[in-house]
């Protein structure tokens, strides 16, 4: 919420008038905070993304009948959507029907 609070009102609120940077000293010590906050988020979804995953893992290895990370634990896996958007993304590219159809075309 404070994150958004700096980018929103802060930032693009008061700081930057279209699209230029209004108080550069201000803005910068704004900016060095919101990179600061990213550091701190990212290495908290690590820690507890790795939690996630080595506990369900450890719980997993003694059942055969779910994968490593069951349907209704993935919303708690926060890689999870990256790798759906780089799957989707890279098959949306290099789709063989798609390149085919492409190549007949043309």
């Amino acid at each position: 919420a404070l994150k958004k609070f700096i980018q929103i009102v802060l930032l693009d609120g008061l700081l930057v008038d279209q699209g230029e940077i209004t108080y550069p000293a201000v803005f910068s010590l704004f900016w060095f905070i919101q990179l600061f906050l990213n550091c701190i988020i990212g290495m908290s979804l690590a820690i507890a993304r790795s939690f996630v995953v080595v506990t369900v893992s450890a719980v997993s290895c003694c059942f055969v009948d779910f994968t490593v990370m069951p349907e209704c634990l993935v919303s708690l896996d926060t890689g999870y959507y990256s790798l759906l958007t780089t799957a989707y993304t890279h098959h949306s590219s290099s789709n063989p029907v798609k390149l085919a159809g492409i190549t007949v075309l043309w």
